[in-house]
């Protein structure tokens, strides 16, 4: 019936129980909750058991009660998953004893908890175990504790481990001891800490061993202290070592020892070091040895001191050595001596460190000598200082070598010394460098002399200052050499004088280098002579040089020659000036001349004449320049000529000027050239002039420009001119003003030109006017730019025409400002036009107006355009007209702005047209208004019209009429408007009609009232419409009334608003009425109140009607009273109704008659109240009824 899903539940009803029976699963499955609910219960009961597997959730969710409780146990058995999943807990409710015993494993494997909660116990205990074993985790959590508690203990055995899982500990505490019982060792072990701590004790107390052996180690966790006390000692004997080892230390506390001591050795095993550490002293107290036998490591690791010391001496001897292993600081606290004293050898070995450096002093005082014997060095080692302290001697001294080796150095610090005094030779004999180092002065003075010869001769290296200065002399005559030898540097440093002179001399001669280099001066000092001259050459070439410093002047002479020989720079730089006089010659010739470089001026000092006269030249070139430095006066005098040849540049160099001066001139001119070239600037400052004389030419030569820059103008003159002459052109490089201020005319003869190059600014700076005069042409000729800018003008004015000629044209470039201005004019005059071509702008900058004067004209032909440049007011007041007509227009165009205003009227007048011709808009805006108005006509009119452009108002003003009137048309043109604005009115009737018609539109912007009041009635009626368009404000004010009544109707027509706002109440008055009805409505609107009323009566009346529809209520206003009564009717009626509102009551009352019989009536009834009671009887007399009406209505 593949419809049935479409029938109502009526009709669902109403199907026969035969139609029912033949229904399949698959129409089952087809019909909804509704359609199920629907059925009758012998529907139910008719459906086939194959039908019953098409219910599902949905149609199972339908079925009430009633349908329910028809289910046949056959059907019943039939219900899918899914069908049970679907039934309502009222279903479930309703379900028969005898259905819930047909209930199968799969079905109770498909109840949800909800469901397995609404079960009734009557039903739930019917459930067969096969059913019950459906029951999972999830569903026996719902379970009610009625419902636990009344399962039977049939159902109880067969519930799995994982179902167990399932259940709260409130489930648990609710099953029967019956229920307990029943559970099954597997089932067991499913329970967890949460269902454990619902266990009551009498459960617990049910539980059999072999339930106990399967309780999980979260099972375990989960039991209560109570439960714990509760176990019997049947149970605690059958705990294994894994449910120990999850017990807390809480639970182990709680253990009763009865319990405790049932362990079996294999669960003690399981005890952690948490758990270990809750036992009570009572409970450590009560374990057997078996059980103390088994305690791991780490479980002794987890007792306190107080624990330890609860332990019985039979415990303490049941530990095993490896267990002993994990004792730990914390546990030996706690050990008594009599547990130490327990404790076999075997057992005292396996003390860890921590262990170890927990035993208090007294357990150390203790220790027994074997126990002692058996101790590691690595167990000495954890021990502290105040634990080594407290070790009785009788102990110490059966330690091992071993174990001695082990001991620390704060170990060895803290041993008293009569332990150290007890150490065995055999312990001395191991000790290390670091143990014997460790040890202080007063524990090394307690050492006997057998420790010190048994000791090693390593060991003795680590004896450091500390140890030593508590040696005896009697221990330190005990040292072998070997020891000797092997004592390190610090150990050295320690010795006491004492001791330094107890040193044998067997001793001595076995000192090291190193050895030595650690003493300290006064070490040194205390040294017998008959000691320090067995020290070997190696140890005394290790002497310092504050070592040498200490010496006595008599060790010092008491030194060999082979010790002398090998003394090192270092140690001669620590000799005083007393030390070194000390020195015998024979010392002094030993010294090599390495060694002799180390003499610094504090030794040199105190060397005497003899000495230094035994100086071999070999010792002489190794002195350095400190040593140098300290050589008396009388020691340079003594220095012999082959002394003085052996000398360097950097022993030159190190001489003070005391020193030089101090220097014979035989000396002095045996000094190599390369010497010479060390010479300082002080000490070439120096020399005596008898020293400079005497200086050779070869070594003249070498003189360096350093040197001779240092000479003094008094040395400079006390030269040679031979030396004068030997001089080096790079030398002279170094001359300054200083040195060629003291040079002789003779001297100054004798430079040749090579050297004259050479000579820098300020040695040409320097030269007195004589030497300027002493030039000679040829050297003159040398001269460069550079040493001709150095000149002053005071030595330029002193050069002779001769020399001045000669300079050369690069030469002449050097001449400066202030030079060209010392020139006498007859210098100026001489000048070649090679060298006046070659005269720089600024040069002629330099010049005053006579020396310019002065220029002949050809030099002012070989001027360049350039040079000219630099020509100001200054230079060009002094031309002379024969000099302006020289220039050529070239040379014209190069004057400058300040040039150009410089020139006379003179000059302008002098000028040619050509050379007009070539002036410059800025050469013109240079001249002034005087120089403007001396220009001729001639030269006027020959300006291009780009130089017009830089006429200003002061040279346009300055121009005289005949100027004006002599301006080219093409000038004219390209006149500005602010050089229009700068005419008078004088000057503006001077320019011919040509002009005007020439002038630009934009040059007429810039006329005003002055200009337009010169201007003539032929001139403007000249004017285009395109000028009178440009004419401004000012300009139109400034027309007089002839001009205005000479303004053509053409010229009126393209007057602007502007413009006729700018005539006056009298410029408007004389204006034809011909020319003002031409007037543009858009300039009528420009009238001003004051034009405006100056119309006439007849300009009223000539008004076009255009022109008045355009005038404003204001302009109205302002018309004369007469210039109304003029206007005709035509003109009345065409103003309109807004313009009437502009009448005043004085023209309302002068209107005619006539005139007020043409007012338009939609006029007069716009008109105001003031307007409508300035009206005369006559008028309202002459008005129609309309414009009455108009008027009042």
């Amino acid at each position: 019936m593949s419809t049935l899903s479409n029938l109502s539940t009526a009709q669902i009803a109403a199907l026969t129980t035969a139609t029912i029976a033949s229904l399949t699963s698959s129409d089952i499955a087809s019909i909804s909750s509704a359609q199920m609910g629907a059925m009758t219960t012998a529907q139910v009961g008719a459906l086939t058991t194959m039908a019953i597997r098409g219910i599902g959730s949905v149609q199972a969710s339908g079925l009430t009660t009633a349908q329910m409780a028809k289910f046949s146990t056959a059907q019943l058995q039939q219900l899918s998953s899914l069908a049970i999943r679907g039934l309502s807990t009222d279903n479930i409710v309703a379900l028969t004893t005898a259905q819930a015993a047909e209930l199968s494993s799969r079905q109770v494997s498909a109840l949800s908890s909800t469901q397995v909660a609404a079960m009734e116990t009557a039903d739930l205990v019917k459930l067969s175990t096969i059913a019950v074993k459906g029951l999972g985790k999830t569903q026996v959590a719902g379970l009610t504790t009625g419902q636990v508690a009344a399962l039977t203990t049939a159902q109880t055995a067969v519930l799995s481990s994982l179902t167990l899982s399932g259940l709260s500990s409130t489930q648990v505490a609710a099953l029967t001891t019956a229920q307990i019982g029943a559970l099954t060792s597997i089932a067991i072990k499913g329970l967890t800490s949460t269902q454990t701590a619902g266990l009551t004790t009498a459960q617990v107390a049910k539980l059999s061993t072999a339930q106990i052996k399967a309780l999980s180690v979260s099972a375990m966790k989960g039991l209560s202290t109570a439960n714990i006390v509760a176990l019997s000692t049947a149970q605690a004997a059958e705990i294994s070592s894994q449910q120990v080892a999850a017990l807390s230390s809480t639970q182990v506390a709680a253990m009763e020892t009865a319990d405790l001591v049932k362990l079996s050795t294999v669960a003690v095993k399981g005890l952690g070091q948490s758990q270990v550490a809750g036992l009570s002293t009572a409970q450590v107290a009560a374990l057997t040895t078996a059980q103390a036998a088994v305690l791991s490591s780490v479980s002794l690791g987890g007792l306190s001191s107080t624990q330890m010391a609860a332990m019985t001496t039979a415990q303490i001897g049941a530990l095993t050595s490896i267990s002993i292993k994990g004792l730990t600081a914390t546990q030996t606290e706690g050990l008594t001596t009599a547990q130490l004293a327990k404790l076999s050898t075997a057992q005292i070995r396996a003390l860890g460190s921590s262990a170890m450096a927990g035993l208090s002093t007294a357990n150390i005082v203790a220790i027994s000598t074997a126990q002692a014997a058996e101790l590691s060095s690595v167990q000495l080692k954890a021990l502290s200082s105040t634990q080594m302290a407290a070790m009785e001697t009788a102990d110490l001294v059966k330690l091992s070598t071993a174990a001695f080796r082990g001991l620390a150095s704060d170990q060895i610090d803290g041993l008293s010394t009569a332990q150290v005094a007890a150490i065995t030779t055999a312990q001395a004999a191991v000790m290390s460098s670091t143990m014997l180092g460790s040890m202080s002065s007063t524990q090394l003075a307690a050492v006997t002399t057998a420790q010190i010869g048994a000791m090693s001769s390593i060991a003795i290296k680590g004896l450091t200052s500390t140890q030593t200065e508590g040696l005896t002399t009697a221990q330190l005559a005990k040292l072998s050499t070997a020891q000797i030898k092997a004592l390190s540097g610090s150990a050295m440093s320690g010795l006491s004088t004492a001791n330094i002179v107890a040193i044998s001399t067997a001793q001595a001669a076995e000192l090291s280098s190193a050895q030595i280099r650690s003493l300290s001066s006064t070490q040194m000092a205390a040294m017998e002579t008959a000691d320090l001259v067995k020290l070997t050459t190696l140890a005394v070439k290790a002497l310092g040089e504050d070592q040498v410093e200490g010496l006595t002047t008599a060790q010092v002479a008491a030194l060999t020659t082979a010790q002398a020989a090998v003394l090192s720079d270092t140690a001669l730089g620590g000799l005083s000036s007393t030390q070194m006089a000390a020195m015998t010659t024979a010392q002094i010739g030993a010294l090599t001349s390495r060694s002799i470089k180390g003499l610094g001026a504090t030794q040199t000092a105190g060397l005497t004449t003899a000495q230094l006269a035994k100086l071999s030249t070999d010792q002489i070139k190794g002195l350095g320049a400190s040593a140098m430095s300290g050589l008396s006066t009388a020691n340079i005098v003594a220095i012999s000529t082959a002394q003085a040849a052996e000398l360097s540049s950097v022993q030159l160099r190190a001489l003070s000027s005391t020193q030089m001066a101090a220097m014979e001139t035989a000396d002095l001119v045996k000094l190599s050239t390369a010497a010479i070239r060390g010479l300082a600037a002080d000490q070439i400052d120096g020399l005596s002039t008898a020293q400079v004389a005497a200086i050779t030419t070869a070594q003249t030569a070498v003189l360096s420009s350093t040197m001779l820059g240092e000479l003094s103008s008094t040395q400079m003159a006390a030269m040679t001119t031979a030396q004068i002459g030997a001089l080096s052109t790079l030398a002279l490089k170094g001359l300054g003003a200083t040195q060629t201020e003291g040079l002789t005319t003779a001297q100054m003869a004798k430079l040749s030109t090579d050297q004259i190059k050479v000579l820098g600014s300020s040695a040409i700076s320097g030269l007195s006017t004589a030497n300027i005069v002493a030039i000679s042409t040829a050297q003159a000729a040398e001269l460069s730019s550079t040493q001709v800018s150095a000149l002053s003008s005071t030595q330029v004015a002193a050069m002779e025409t001769a020399d001045l000629v000669k300079l050369d044209t690069s030469a002449m470039r050097g001449l400066g400002v202030d030079q060209v201005a010392g020139l006498t004019t007859a210098q100026v005059a001489a000048l070649t036009t090679a060298q006046a071509a070659v005269l720089t702008d600024i040069t002629l900058s330099g010049l005053s107006s006579t020396q310019m004067g002065a220029m002949t004209t050809a030099q002012i032909g070989a001027l360049t355009s350039r040079s000219l440049r630099g020509l100001t007011s200054t230079q060009t007041e002094g031309l002379t007209t024969a000099q302006m007509a020289k220039l050529s227009t070239d040379q014209i165009k190069a004057l400058g702005s300040s040039a150009m205003s410089g020139l006379g009227t003179a000059s302008i007048v002098a000028l040619t047209t050509a050379q007009a011709a070539e002036l410059s808009s800025v050469q013109i805006a240079a001249l002034g208004s005087a120089q403007m108005a001396a220009m001729e006509t001639a030269d006027l009119v020959k300006l291009d019209t780009s130089a017009i452009r830089g006429f200003g108002a002061d040279q346009v003003s300055g121009l005289t009429t005949a100027q004006v009137a002599a301006i080219t048309t093409a000038q004219t043109a390209v006149l500005s408007s602010s050089m229009l604005g700068a005419l008078s009115s004088t000057q503006m009737a001077a320019m011919t009609t040509a002009q005007i018609g020439a002038l630009g539109t934009l040059a007429l912007k810039g006329l005003g009232a002055t200009q337009t009041e010169g201007l003539t009635t032929a001139q403007l009626a000249k004017l285009s419409t395109d000028q009178i368009k440009v004419l401004g404000n000012s300009a139109i004010s400034g027309l007089s009334t002839a001009n205005v009544v000479a303004i053509s109707t053409a010229q009126a027509a393209e007057l602007s608003s502007t413009q006729v706002a700018a005539f006056s109440s009298t410029q408007i008055a004389a204006m034809e009425t011909a020319d003002l009805v031409k007037l543009d409505t858009s300039a009528i609107k420009g009238l001003s109140s004051t034009g405006i009323a100056g119309l006439t009566s007849a300009q009223a009346a000539a008004l076009t009607t255009g022109q008045i529809t355009a005038l404003s209520t204001l302009q109205i206003g302002n018309i004369s009273t007469s210039s109304i009564v003029g206007m005709g009717t035509a003109a009345i009626q065409a103003f309109t109704t807004n313009q009437m509102g502009g009448f005043n009551s004085q023209q309302i009352a002068a209107l005619t008659t006539a005139q007020v019989a043409a007012l338009q009536t939609q006029d007069i009834a716009a008109l105001s109240d003031t307007q409508t009671e300035a009206f005369t009887s006559t008028q309202l007399a002459a008005m129609s009824t309309a414009q009455l009406n108009a008027l009042f209505l």
